[in-house]
């Protein structure tokens, strides 16, 4: 799961840069009929 979610968090990332969007959904499907959601949202907050 780590290299499949690391691939799709970044071209999620990606995707709401070049759309100007601030909230994502990223889901995976697991072993065993488990599953699981991300939900990302951009504050675009810069310290």
């Amino acid at each position: 799961m780590g290299a499949a979610a690391a691939m799709l968090f970044s071209a999620l990332l990606d995707e709401l840069e070049k759309r100007s969007l601030k909230r994502g959904l990223i889901a995976l499907c697991l072993d065993g009929g488990q599953g699981i959601a991300t939900i990302i949202i951009l504050n675009n907050v810069y310290i």
